[in-house]
């Protein structure tokens, strides 16, 4: 069989010199895409900026992609999947046969099962290192190296408990933990640079009444001993400020899993996954999940040209590999620089014929509005942020643009651990902040109703309503025991974004009812222990569709995004109900009622989704390959599909 698909390819390869193909039917024409960010990444296992994400969507076809209604459909092949006994689920993955990367060698089923593995490696900290949070049978075994790992696990998280939590820790332990991040980042050493209080670390030492060390360390002491200093001072005074827990566990987890890859590895193959034949494996889960489908979504990478120096416990093998060569999917990389990666048509892609031979993904300037580079010809084709003034620049050109939900919203969520519920509910009834946004945007926003993105078929919309109003001040600020008038609401940004305007509308809303709301600028290390240690009562954070509605993460009392302290049985009940649903419709239901309960709690508020535009320049492009809808990903699909004018 394997003697007649490498007979099969040599033929093809032939053939390609004389069948049409992407290469040989077409006049050269050249596409011009811009976008954000290149760093020359081209390896799919560790492309993570937005440019090269935008190069490896074009290089690589995965299983499946998502369509217009944001559903995933078959592309490089399909996922079913049946249940096994009470709880188990099995996933059957196959590809379409005949497809060949653009070297000429078959695509097969070894390859996804290669894809896995890697992403399992515990040595492996690319875009896919959480993959191993997957509940399939033998994946942590396989991640641990050690089928005893629980054990190991439980051992350490006692030891976290016991030796590293901010109660429990050694004076010592703590200052080593500050000064090898530097404060958390807070502090570089620089008396004069501001502190989280908001005067100088100087004066802020000088306050804490050790003005007198900081003088016996010299006139001019050395950087690293002023760290010290100051992390000595912070371990003794300020420890609830801070969160070693994490560190020191990121430690204990390394040392465990260096030490069972140290010697070499033991487990090479992860359980549950098994090879049926060359183009079709199976994936036995321990537990249902709406997720599942998505996480087994992999690109269509080769094996042979990835796997030539790699052995289990050496991910930086393919680290290095900053340049792929080999594709599978419409175009594959020719050339790059620091500003520009210019690709060819795949002559193996087998999905249709790229009326453009050739793209060019080039790097924007963040000074210049994207929109400017479509209009003025520098670019064919553009995505980027949909506002009042973009869409105005584009009247009268000769361009075709699309309208779209961007894939998160923004929300202001509220700490349990400082508001009680009464004035939750009156602070959300008090969040519309339309104003801020339509200063900026126009009207190229929605508000979800809902803390759920709108994109997602599960979002109740037949609903017209906020779940309160401002009404709902005086309704709730009644029965509340304490009457809170100064609050704080923290941001990780600057001034210059619109979340900081929509935190000034928002202060104004409150004042309007005599509340004070101090607005702090923060890091995302100082952001949590601040919610931790109960120093912020809100904050603005973005939240990122994912693959499915699950909100698990967000709501369940253990989940590992829940910073709001929300713990509710009847929540964590439906959180996990949903993540194992096996019918639309019931989800449907299930996403609902949650909606309901988590805004009876008063944890979140969804401030606005923004919109994409995506600018086709039509003196390019034949306005013919608009006649199909926009994924709902983008415009990265349509690319190879795209006719030139």
């Amino acid at each position: 069989m394997l003697k007649i698909k490498s007979i099969i390819a040599v033929i093809l390869s032939l053939l390609v010199l004389v069948l049409p193909s992407c290469k040989s039917s077409q006049s050269e024409a050249e596409l011009k895409i811009g976008v954000k960010d290149i760093q020359g990444v081209c390896n799919p296992f560790y492309a993570e900026s937005e440019g090269d994400s935008e190069v490896i969507s074009q290089m690589f076809m995965s299983i499946q992609r998502r369509d217009g209604d944001n559903k995933l459909i078959n592309y490089g092949g399909g996922i079913s999947y049946e249940f096994v006994g009470d709880s188990q689920i099995k996933y059957t993955v196959s590809l379409n046969e005949d497809m060949f990367f653009s070297d000429g060698k078959n695509i097969t089923i070894d390859d996804v099962i290669f894809f896995y593995h890697f992403i399992a490696d515990a040595t492996y900290d690319g875009v896919y290192s959480d993959w191993y949070f997957n509940d399939i049978v033998g994946l942590k075994e396989y991640y641990f190296d050690d089928v005893n790992y629980q054990d190991k696990i439980l051992n350490i998280e006692k030891k976290i408990e016991s030796n590293y939590s901010s109660a429990t820790i050694e004076t010592e332990d703590y200052v080593k933990y500050l000064v090898e991040t530097n404060l958390e980042g807070r502090f570089n050493g620089n008396l004069d640079s501001v502190s989280p209080s908001g005067v100088t670390w100087k004066e802020y030492i000088g306050n804490m009444g050790y003005s007198d060390d900081l003088a016996s360390l010299g006139s001019n002491p050395k950087t690293d001993d002023v760290i010290e200093f100051v992390a000595t001072i912070e371990a003794e005074n300020n420890r609830f400020s801070y969160n070693p827990k994490d560190w020191y566990r990121e430690l204990l987890y390394k040392d465990y899993i260096g030490g069972n890859y140290s010697d070499g590895t033991d487990i090479d193959t992860i359980k549950g996954i098994k090879k049926v034949n060359d183009y079709t494996c199976t994936v036995l889960f321990n537990s249902r999940n709406i997720n599942a489908v998505a996480q087994l979504n992999a690109l269509l990478v080769p094996k042979e040209y990835f796997s030539t120096e790699y052995v289990k416990g050496s991910a930086d093998k393919i680290k290095k590999i900053d340049r792929c060569n080999v594709g599978s999917g419409p175009y594959v990389v020719t050339d790059f620089t620091e500003t520009e990666v210019r690709m060819s048509a795949n002559e193996y892609y087998n999905e249709n014929e790229c009326e453009f031979t050739t793209l060019r993904f080039i790097e924007l300037s963040d000074e210049d509005n994207p929109i400017n580079y479509v209009v003025s010809g520098k670019v064919d084709v553009v995505e980027t942020l949909a506002t009042a003034d973009a869409v105005k620049k584009l009247d009268g050109k000769n361009v075709r643009y699309f309208i779209e939900d961007c894939d998160y919203y923004v929300s202001l969520f509220l700490n349990t651990r400082t508001v009680d519920t009464p004035h939750r509910k009156s602070f959300i009834g008090l969040s519309n902040v339309n104003s801020a946004v339509e200063s900026k945007i126009g009207s190229y926003y929605t508000r979800p109703l809902r803390p759920i993105s709108v994109r997602f078929e599960e979002y109740p919309s037949d609903l017209t309503e906020s779940y309160y109003s401002e009404s709902t001040y005086s309704l709730y600020n009644i029965n509340s025991e304490i009457n809170m008038t100064d609050v704080s609401a923290y941001y990780c940004g600057s001034e210059e974004d619109l979340e900081f305007s929509v935190l000034e509308e928002y202060k104004n809303n409150l004042s309007q009812k005599g509340i004070t709301l101090n607005i702090v600028l923060t890091d995302e290390s100082s952001l949590e222990n601040a919610i931790i240690s109960g120093k912020a009562d809100m904050w603005i954070e973005t939240v990122y569709d994912g693959d499915s509605c699950d909100k698990l993460e967000y709501y369940n009392s253990v989940g590992r995004l829940n910073k709001t302290g929300i713990s509710s049985p009847e929540i964590d009940k439906m959180t996990a109900d949903i993540r194992s649903a096996a019918g639309f419709y019931d989800k449907v239901s299930m996403v609902g009622k949650l909606m309901d309960l988590v805004m009876a709690e008063a944890v979140e508020s969804p401030l606005y989704q923004l919109q994409t535009i995506t600018v086709y320049n039509t003196e390019t492009i034949s306005d013919s390959s608009f006649t199909h809808g926009l994924n709902i990903d983008g415009y990265t699909h349509y690319i190879p599909l795209l006719k030139k004018n």
